[in-house]
């Protein structure tokens, strides 16, 4: 029940779409479509600053203020601004569609950050906090969407890869965005991260929205009516996904602490790019089986083997193993955020999709911010080791949610309005 297993189907559940005998191939065959890949870059290219823009206001800030103290209020007013405006957003995008909406935000977005770039020598903390705040519920929610389309994208016994696949490109962003966060900032000034981060939402935001993909993917046919929240399933996955969330903000945290008192804290870099290549490997084996378990089970077992392996990080002795452990640490992430999606997805009408998935968004980003602010306390009084039990706690408490309400995940799918 929750084990993350899968197994090969016989002749008759074989898709005729894709192999199980190759790894990826059922990737391909999602991307093979007309302009499927011509949606899909520039939405990838759109999410980049999700990756480094916090990061970003932190260097930009320490550079003009002198203090940690206030970079770091500045980083978490925009994490509380996107929190809070995401719900908001996708609910704009379920009424009057990506294509008008999208556009709009990117553009404030891009100018919100602009403006922090320019007036941030000439603003005291809380000037800077309310930009950083604005530039939060501003940014563009290019993920939800894009999740939210999927099933206008691709036939239903294609929509779990769709989303495995979906969550193992973001990947890519979360490795490739440090990457290009470091360049910029070896070759160039404190403000660059953030101008890029405003020419990348800005060009990849309206690419994404002019693609033919999208125009012919239409909108639901009915207004959203009702919230989300009011569907016990969409409740109990959102707990979990708290849990989750609560779970990686303190391997954030343990992580650095881990790897300041054992080499270096530049190796929490490395060790994060591991766990990324962990979970891409993971995303693309999930992606090439046939599965008979629901799509809601296998969602709560891969986030039970994520706390599984987030409790043996406390038993590393030194780097090295620790940075063998981020592997299998990663293996089930893409596949929990995978099913995670394609769980919600089964579980609210088309008409509310979007705004099902930014309060995902939303609930994962509160989760991770109390983790750091829990997992700093617990390394400082315990060190790392405890931090990283008290993450595999915190993994372990989602899945007991979705255990203890099963049954609120076996309601009927919802029907489409």
């Amino acid at each position: 029940m929750n084990r993350c297993a899968w197994v090969k189907p016989d002749a008759r559940s074989i898709k005729p779409w894709g192999s199980d005998a190759v790894l990826g191939s059922r990737f391909v065959e999602i991307l093979r479509p007309r302009g499927m890949v011509r949606l899909l870059l520039p939405a990838l290219v759109a999410r980049i600053p999700d990756s480094i823009a916090a990061t970003g206001i932190v260097v930009l800030v320490r550079s003009v203020t002198g203090s940690y103290t206030v970079a770091g209020l500045a980083a978490g007013a925009f994490g509380i601004g996107t929190a809070v405006s995401a719900p908001l957003a996708g609910r704009a995008l379920d009424r009057l569609g990506q294509r008008r909406v999208l556009p709009v935000l990117a553009a404030a977005f891009g100018t919100t950050l602009t403006v922090l770039v320019v007036a941030a020598g000439h603003l005291g903390a809380s000037g800077l906090a309310f930009l950083a705040a604005a530039a939060g519920m501003t940014r563009p929610p290019i993920e939800a969407g894009l999740r939210a389309l999927w099933p206008r994208l691709v036939p239903a016994d294609r929509l779990d890869a769709a989303y495995t696949l979906d969550s193992t490109l973001q990947e890519l962003i979360w490795i490739g965005g440090p990457l290009l966060l470091a360049v910029l900032l070896a070759v160039g000034r404190p403000q660059l991260p953030l101008l890029a981060c405003a020419i990348l939402s800005l060009a990849g935001t309206a690419v994404y929205a002019t693609s033919p993909r999208l125009a012919m993917s239409g909108r639901p046919a009915a207004p959203a009516a009702r919230s989300p929240l009011r569907s016990s399933r969409v409740r109990v996955l959102l707990a979990a996904a708290a849990c989750y969330g609560a779970a990686a903000g303190i391997l954030t945290v343990s992580l650095v602490g881990y790897a300041a008192a054992h080499g270096g804290v530049a190796w929490a870099g490395v060790l994060v790019a591991i766990w990324g290549a962990g979970s891409l490997a993971g995303g693309i084996a999930y992606g090439s089986r046939n599965w008979r378990a629901p799509v809601e089970r296998r969602a709560i077992g891969c986030l039970a083997l994520f706390a599984a392996a987030l409790m043996l990080l406390a038993a590393a002795p030194n780097l090295a193993v620790l940075a063998l452990l981020m592997i299998p640490l990663g293996l089930p992430l893409s596949p929990w955020l995978g099913s995670l999606s394609a769980s919600i997805q089964r579980a609210v009408p088309p008409a509310t999709a979007t705004e099902a998935f930014t309060w995902t968004f939303a609930v994962i980003t509160v989760g991770l911010a109390s983790g750091n602010a829990f997992g700093g306390v617990i390394i400082q009084g315990a060190g790392p080791g405890a931090a990283f039990l008290a993450a595999g706690t915190a993994g372990l408490a989602g899945t007991a949610v979705g255990v203890l309400w099963r049954s609120k995940l076996r309601e009927p799918q919802a029907a489409p309005r």
